[in-house]
């Protein structure tokens, strides 16, 4: 996940700059990305308690 608004739209004034900015940001998201790694899926039962 990448923060465009917080971290380029209202802190930079120059449209070209937060345009860079924003590509970078971008950009290093879709590499971090990539080296997550899956979160296994559990299951579990469930009970009807009252």
């Amino acid at each position: 996940m990448v923060n465009v608004r917080e971290h380029v739209s209202w802190c930079t004034t120059h449209n070209s700059e937060a345009l860079e900015k924003a590509k970078i940001l971008v950009k290093s998201g879709i590499e971090r990305a990539k080296n997550l790694e899956d979160i296994p899926v559990k299951t579990v039962p469930v009970t009807k308690a009252s």
